[in-house]
């Protein structure tokens, strides 16, 4: 049997499929190969290259820089937009707060303005026009020797 020595060189990027070939040759012949793994991008040394092994071109790089840039931007801008929307929450926040005080304040003075009256249905001086009165508010009949107060109009 004759027995002849092949050199096949084959690219890095192969290898796998390379050696799935050998595997399948291997088990239905017999000969001996002797395999050299070459890099073709020694010239390419300190560039980018992509996944598939094409070294990336200049615009290529551009595009990815640009996007990237893009990307950022739109992300600072989002960052913006929420502080600025917080801003003004907490502002109108403040100035509720603010009204809710004033009006509180306003009303107790209004109240302390107002005479407070015990409520006697026998007495000759009341004001009352009805037989039963009731409260605005509460809608209940006043008891007697009750304190209430009396709302200006």
């Amino acid at each position: 049997m004759l027995s002849e020595d092949y050199l096949l060189k084959i690219d890095s990027s192969y290898i796998h499929d390379f050696k799935k070939i050998l595997c399948y040759l291997s088990s239905r012949t017999q000969f001996n190969l002797t395999c050299i793994i070459v890099d073709i991008n020694i010239d390419n040394v300190g560039k980018p290259n992509d996944p598939n092994g094409y070294p990336l071109s200049k615009t290529s790089l551009f595009g990815i820089i640009f996007l990237s840039t893009c990307i950022v931007l739109v992300f600072l801008l989002c960052i913006g937009w929420f502080a600025v929307i917080y801003y003004r929450r907490c502002i109108q926040y403040r100035i509720k707060k603010k009204l809710r005080k004033a009006l509180q304040q306003s009303t107790q003075q209004m109240l302390a303005k107002s005479p407070i009256i015990i409520f006697d249905p026998d007495d000759k001086d009341n004001n009352y026009t009805d037989d039963d009165p009731v409260c605005a508010i509460c809608l209940e009949s006043f008891k007697p020797k009750e304190k209430i107060r009396k709302l200006s109009k």
